[in-house]
């Protein structure tokens, strides 16, 4: 009789420490998942933002474009870089967000993010090059002069180079607008 009643009582308080186990497991899933849905919010709010400044800066660049393939002469080339926010990406990539986020979002965030990395690494070159060629370029073109070369045909070719890199940037830009709408659309 004794061993029955320890037997119950054993019996009874591991069925509660499974319980209590239990509860507590499912109160830090809850915890976890309210966490992960902040961090979705928070990116969804950056990609919105961020779908906002590429839109204009690839108009910006479809028009720099067109007066380059229209009237060169007149073109000013100015890069106008898109500055694109990570900030919720870089808190939320290394959390719980693979956990909880399905494979297939997941997947388009790491391709909205690596193609933003791959826009900001070809806004620095170029800025750069374009840096280097304001600086160089009155130095240059005041030599040419000298040597008789014609400086009008020369700032018209100048220009004309730069065409395919304004392409590839709004071409990029145009991709990374697709991925938000994508990505944002409900």
């Amino acid at each position: 009789m004794k061993v029955k009643k320890y037997l119950l009582e054993f019996v009874t308080v591991v069925i509660g420490i499974l319980i209590a186990f239990g509860l507590n497991a499912y109160a830090e899933q809850r915890k976890e998942k309210q966490k992960v849905n902040e961090f979705i919010t928070g990116i969804e709010l950056e990609l919105k933002e961020n779908l906002k400044e590429v839109t204009i800066k690839k108009e910006y660049h479809l028009e720099l474009l067109k007066t380059l393939n229209e009237n060169p002469d007149s073109a000013v080339l100015v890069i106008r870089p898109a500055f694109l926010k990570n900030y919720a990406w870089t808190l939320a990539e290394g959390s719980l967000l693979q956990k909880y986020l399905d494979y297939s979002d997941y997947k388009k965030l790491m391709e909205i993010y690596t193609m933003q990395d791959v826009l900001a690494t070809l806004n620095a070159e170029i800025g750069e090059v374009m840096t280097y060629v304001n600086v160089v370029s009155p130095f240059f073109m005041a030599g040419a002069k000298e040597e008789g070369y014609d400086a009008q045909k020369f700032r018209l070719n100048w220009k004309k180079r730069w065409k395919p890199v304004f392409q590839e940037m709004s071409s990029i830009e145009g991709l990374l607008e697709n991925l938000y709408t994508d990505y944002l659309a409900p």
